[in-house]
């Protein structure tokens, strides 16, 4: 009897995005519910967020249930809409948002960056709270705040520090 052949391994194929059912192009993942799955004939409101400081964002973007997140300073967070994005920092003064809002093709800017607590101080689209900031597609009335009856948001946790090394260093 002769051996057997041993079977060889190919890689197995990478999954393509399948289009969806109307046969156009797939919706990208959101797992932070942002609005990244919405096309760019969707979009229209942005919302670009940059953390001076480690800070807590709190945010809603359409009908989409609402989102908590650490942002760390330097980081930016953009968020996308069709009709609204809300949101709240656990530090307004350094969240530093550029707002721009219309049609899809056209986004115009509203204004240069601003911090957080700025736009809520100007109570430009700010709910009943002073805490919320609405920013709609259009001058409509402000919702009712998504964040009602929720606690404050504390600190951020500490950036996690790298590990020690386990080895003693050597002595001369």
């Amino acid at each position: 009897a002769s051996p057997s052949p041993i079977p060889s391994r190919s890689p197995s194929p990478k999954p393509s995005p399948s289009p969806s059912s109307s046969g156009g192009p797939a919706r990208r993942e959101d797992p932070l519910l942002s609005g990244k799955d919405l096309f760019k004939d969707e979009i229209r409101v942005r919302v670009v967020i940059k953390a001076n400081r480690d800070m807590w964002v709190k945010f809603k973007v359409d009908d989409k249930a609402s989102n908590r997140i650490v942002l760390r300073q330097g980081i930016t967070l953009v968020l996308l809409g069709r009709e609204a994005v809300a949101l709240q920092s656990s530090n307004p003064e350094d969240a530093e948002i550029t707002r721009s809002i219309g049609e899809p093709s056209a986004l115009k800017g509203l204004g240069g960056p601003s911090t957080l607590q700025g736009l809520l101080k100007a109570r430009s689209g700010v709910t009943d709270d002073a805490r919320t900031l609405w920013i709609p597609a259009q001058a409509l009335e402000i919702k009712g705040n998504p964040f009602a009856g929720q606690v404050l948001m504390a600190p951020p946790p500490p950036k996690p520090q790298p590990a020690a090394s386990e080895s003693p260093s050597p002595n001369p």
